[in-house]
């Protein structure tokens, strides 16, 4: 099994960045409309497919497949816009499903942050699409299935990082 942490790949030239999300108060009857924002105004916006903000937001495209291959997250619709090229997109607030993965291998910086994660190979057997944390992020992570399914629909503009597991379990 291959698990990688997945994030917004921020190097992408005039990528949609969010202006505000809504609170957890603010709840709504229907999608909210969250405006994103670009450098250049005069160029070609890039709709990310993953978003980290305050919460995760990920393209329509991107929840499919994370849905149809993991229980547990929690999605609520909302409409990312850029006013200036006059675009709209549907994307979704997940929710995430936290799981205990973190093996004893795991190696920490003096501020508390991952230097390495290691993930405890039983409590991620079965999980394709999960998130853990520390005191300062979240790190979202996907098996490898999940990436290939997002590569072969074409979904670009994210980064994947290769995670290890410490072994443990019978294999089969």
């Amino acid at each position: 099994m291959e698990f990688y942490s997945i994030s917004q790949n921020r190097n992408i030239r005039n990528s949609i960045q969010l202006e505000a999300l809504p609170c957890n108060n603010e709840k709504s009857k229907g999608p909210v409309f969250i405006r994103g924002i670009v450098q250049n105004t005069g160029d070609y916006a890039f709709f990310p497919p993953i978003i980290e903000h305050t919460k995760l937001v990920i393209s329509d495209e991107v929840k499919e497949i994370w849905e149809s291959m993991q229980t547990g997250w929690k999605y609520e619709p909302c409409a990312v816009g850029n006013i200036e090229h006059n675009n709209v997109h549907v994307y979704w607030i997940a929710e995430a499903k936290y799981v205990a993965a973190l093996s004893d291998q795991t190696e920490y910086q003096k501020d508390g942050t991952f230097k390495k994660i290691v993930l405890k190979e039983d409590e991620v057997r079965y999980q394709k699409v999960f998130a853990i944390r520390n005191r300062k992020k979240t790190y979202y992570v996907v098996e490898k299935a999940v990436a290939e399914k997002m590569l072969e629909q074409h979904i670009h503009g994210f980064i994947l990082q290769k995670l290890e597991t410490d072994g443990g379990g019978e294999h089969g």
